[in-house]
């Protein structure tokens, strides 16, 4: 797998904390993480955000 940021090699790594491990890929060159929720998060587009009004 290549790294969409630098196009290093992106390699299998386990995570884990106290509570939760998985799985995701980590690049080699730059230090990248993508994880399934990252992966996903990226490939949904942004929903609108509708501006605040700014006060004089």
């Amino acid at each position: 797998m290549e790294c969409a940021k630098c196009k290093g090699l992106m390699v299998s790594e386990l995570f884990s904390d106290y509570f939760f491990t998985c799985y995701a890929w980590k690049c080699l060159n730059c230090g990248a993480v993508v994880d399934p929720t990252i992966a996903q998060n990226r490939r949904r587009p942004p929903s609108p955000e509708t501006p605040e009004p700014v006060s004089p």
